[in-house]
């Protein structure tokens, strides 16, 4: 397993380039941001995983809304020379195909939780980026063991959805959840697992229909991006 090695200061600085990245590449960045959630309480977000922008959207909604002492866990490739900066982000591995590696990166994520109460981590629970209208989803037990080992543990689902909307460039969708309701049965591992994976569905079924039928009232932009050349020409020309 490989640690996190994470970087107050690479993160102040990434982010001011992360927000340029999002801002330039995005038609528009939407949110809804009324999910309930307790203050004070250690915290496991699970969100689908279909895109490459969704750690960078992860790490940018930390730091905008949410502000937390974030960390995450992800696959091995994401550790890589190439991928070293997210260590420094707060990123450490889970290596599924070895038992011994997963039970170590589990005590990991148990061990970050129970250090701060402001402390959260970010899951993708389905193991891999997958097309956002796969279905069924199926998630990992991952999250079920450290909802099993830790009492105190509010899981929040959060939601992407991408769409173009008809731009040239797409929109994403962003939608923090209400926090799931767990009593002591329903943290046992496969239960917690199922519990959650309902819940991703449904709830990520609800924001495509919302998003087709254009019933998006409950959103708002999150970031002004930029229009570029050919946003300018385009007004130029039809105004």
């Amino acid at each position: 397993m490989i640690s996190a090695d994470k970087s107050r200061s690479f993160i102040k600085v990434y982010r001011m380039y992360n927000r340029w990245l999002l801002r330039r590449s995005f038609e528009q960045i939407y949110l809804d941001d009324s999910g309930r959630m307790e203050e004070g309480r250690p915290t496991l977000f699970i969100a689908n995983h279909s895109n490459w922008w969704d750690p960078l959207l992860v790490l940018q909604l930390n730091g905008d809304i949410l502000k937390k002492d974030m960390y995450a866990m992800m696959a091995p490739k994401g550790q890589k020379k190439e991928f070293r900066f997210f260590r420094k982000l707060g990123g450490f591995s889970m290596n599924p195909d070895s038992t011994a590696e997963v039970q170590r990166s589990l005590r990991y994520s148990v061990q970050l939780l129970s250090e701060a109460a402001n402390r959260a981590l970010w899951l993708f629970p389905q193991g891999e980026m997958q097309h956002q209208e796969i279905r069924p989803i199926q998630l990992m037990s991952g999250l079920g063991s450290i909802v099993e080992r830790m009492y105190d543990l509010q899981v929040v689902p959060v939601l992407f959805y991408y769409t173009y909307d008809g731009n040239r460039k797409p929109s994403v969708y962003i939608r923090i959840t209400n926090a799931l309701v767990l009593d002591e049965e329903c943290r046992k591992r496969k239960i917690a697992t199922r519990i959650a994976q309902e819940a991703l569905q449904t709830r990520l079924d609800h924001l495509r229909k919302e998003v087709i039928s254009c019933q998006t009232k409950n959103f708002k932009p999150w970031m002004k991006t930029y229009w570029g050349a050919f946003k300018l020409f385009e007004k130029m020309i039809l105004r």
